[in-house]
């Protein structure tokens, strides 16, 4: 079976308002909170077999969905982006802190311009970790 999920807890459950399956890659889930809405994207990624139509449709999708949310809500967007952010910062320094992972290939700098133009911030690279804690 292929697809994305999100698994809340019971007590956090029955504050979802919205659930969207947006394509088998990419869900959001709207949830009710004392201060107004949360709205959590969940996307996983094609990888660097896939082919460009795929990555592209894929970083369309996504892209299109975070500019529908509401300023007014808050925006958590969690998955396997199959990306890493490398070290060099020039172009995205509100994108990635200082401390990235690897070299940047076709698909790192797809989600680093797409967080960008939204402007998202990779936040496993602004602080820095031992490497026996990094996910690869």
């Amino acid at each position: 079976m292929n697809g994305v999920a999100l698994v809340l807890d019971k007590r956090l459950g029955k504050s979802l308002t919205i659930w969207t399956t947006v394509s088998s890659r990419i869900l959001s889930a709207r949830l009710l909170h004392k201060h107004g809405h949360l709205i959590i994207i969940v996307a996983y990624a094609p990888t660097k077999d896939h082919s460009t139509t795929s990555k592209d449709e894929f970083y369309a999708s996504l892209e299109s969905l975070i500019c529908s949310v509401s300023p007014h809500d808050k925006l958590i967007v969690i998955g396997d982006f199959n990306a890493e952010t490398g070290v060099t910062r020039v172009g995205f320094e509100q994108v990635i802190g200082n401390f990235g992972y690897e070299n940047v290939n076709d698909i790192s700098l797809r989600l680093l311009t797409m967080c960008s133009s939204t402007n998202l911030a990779v936040l496993g690279f602004w602080f820095k970790r031992k490497k026996i804690h990094r996910h690869s």
